[in-house]
């Protein structure tokens, strides 16, 4: 398909549609027009009467809508990898980078797999021909203030992901990347497979992708953060559940505290319009 839109970045938001319309409208406002960027989702299936997500913003504005199977067991997608005998020789070492198989708690299964739909996606559509510029993220984020994703420097294996949150690794919920390095910064579930030297690591989410991209020999740099994490009271979490209300927003709640004190640093303070 021959589009007629000339924006150079694809910002992808993967998994579910949490964080509710205030929080989508700061992506729009403030990620997606001032970087010139088009919108992937790469979601859960829903049927044709899921209004929830078919009045959402982030639908309405999505150029491409992928889904995926949600599954009891995340290890029924795993074995879609065609590896043999993992659940012997890799899972009993598990710290949160199984999360989703049956039987093991946080959404690490659930992280990888999404991140390996989303690869063949973007193969399928020849999408890094397409885009400079890719950023990988989910849908609960809060921007408080413009982030234009043009302004970082690409490309050579170059990595940005905000500062904080990286509980020993890097953080796994926001992503800048070039066409040309896209593919294998996602590549983190195949690559651990494909890495028998970790797998006996006892490891959560943010320290495999760590681990694989340092295996990869990506250069992960750091920026201020200006977005923090949310939800509203219907949204439903395999983690941490928010209960912090966020002053000037109402309805909403942060889930972890330090991650919104360090973007009221980094941002003028929310004036209640949303746009920050």
């Amino acid at each position: 398909l021959v589009s007629n839109s000339t924006n150079s970045t694809l910002v992808i938001v993967m998994g579910g549609l949490r964080g509710g319309e205030q929080a989508w409208n700061t992506l729009l406002t403030n990620v997606l027009d001032p970087s010139a960027a088009d919108l992937a989702l790469c979601i859960g299936e829903f049927s044709d009467e899921d209004n929830n997500v078919l009045n959402s913003t982030l639908y309405k504005r999505a150029k491409y809508v992928w889904t995926f199977k949600e599954y009891d067991d995340w290890g029924d997608a795993i074995d879609l990898l065609n590896k043999t005998d993992w659940r012997t020789t890799m899972l009993p070492s598990d710290g949160g980078v199984f999360g989703g198989v049956k039987g093991h708690e946080s959404s690490g299964a659930v992280n990888g797999m999404i991140r390996w739909f989303m690869s063949g996606h973007i193969k399928e559509l020849d999408l890094t021909k397409k885009y400079d510029r890719f950023v990988i993220t989910r849908a609960d984020h809060y921007y408080q203030c413009k982030h234009n994703v043009s302004d970082f420097q690409v490309g050579n294996k170059t990595l940005w992901t905000p500062h904080g949150e990286g509980y020993g690794g890097k953080t796994d919920r926001y992503l800048i990347v070039g066409n040309e390095d896209v593919l294998d910064a996602i590549d983190i579930y195949p690559t651990f497979f494909n890495t028998p030297r970790l797998w006996k690591k006892r490891m959560n989410v943010e320290m495999l992708i760590d681990e694989v991209w340092k295996e990869k020999n990506m250069k992960v740099n750091g920026f201020e953060r200006v977005m923090f994490t949310c939800a509203v009271k219907t949204d439903t979490t395999r983690w941490r559940k928010a209960t912090q209300p966020v002053p000037g927003v109402p309805g909403l709640f942060k889930k972890y505290h330090g991650e919104y004190a360090a973007v009221q640093k980094n941002c003028p303070p929310i004036d209640g319009n949303a746009t920050g």
